[in-house]
């Protein structure tokens, strides 16, 4: 297969799982900007980087990247990383705080909501309730400032109480 194939094969795939995660926009750059707010700071530049050589692969004429191993490798991470966000609903308060969505904190918070709150009807309608806001104020807390260092210490004592 060569270079044009494996970058389509490649970002076609990784923009299936931005509009599964709820993205919006015609091209990779607008779909990862929509949804940034989900993704740690890492994924969010190595997808702009993904879609920068795909558009200039598919633009330029004579363009090659050079190195295809780091492209092949960081759609692989980006994939991995949107594959785990799509499946699990991921934890939007905890990863802006953190700044990652696989952290250890976040892993305990992930694994106590599926384990524990998921069991009980006050559980689901709890989490239920956190999906439809969590992504809103994901969005002022990955600003940082007071509300992500106060969050930090309110979920750093319940990790601390759950683990």
């Amino acid at each position: 297969m060569g270079q044009i194939e494996t970058v389509v094969q490649l970002t076609r795939k990784i923009e299936s799982l931005l509009d599964k995660a709820g993205a919006s926009g015609r091209g990779l750059h607008e779909k990862v900007t929509s949804i940034e707010s989900k993704l740690d700071d890492r994924t969010v530049k190595q997808l702009h980087w993904i879609a920068t050589m795909r558009n200039k692969t598919m633009h330029e004429h004579g363009f090659s990247i050079n190195d295809m191993d780091r492209f092949e490798e960081s759609c692989s991470r980006v994939t991995d990383k949107l594959e785990s966000l799509v499946g699990s609903e991921g934890c939007f308060i905890a990863t802006a705080v953190y700044g990652s969505y696989d952290c250890s904190e976040v892993l305990v918070l992930r694994k106590f909501r599926d384990t524990k709150m998921l069991n009980n009807r006050l559980g689901r309608t709890f989490v239920a309730t956190y999906y439809t806001i969590g992504p809103w104020m994901a969005i002022f807390i990955r600003r940082g400032g007071l509300i992500s260092k106060t969050l930090r210490i309110l979920l750093d004592q319940i990790v601390s109480r759950i683990a």
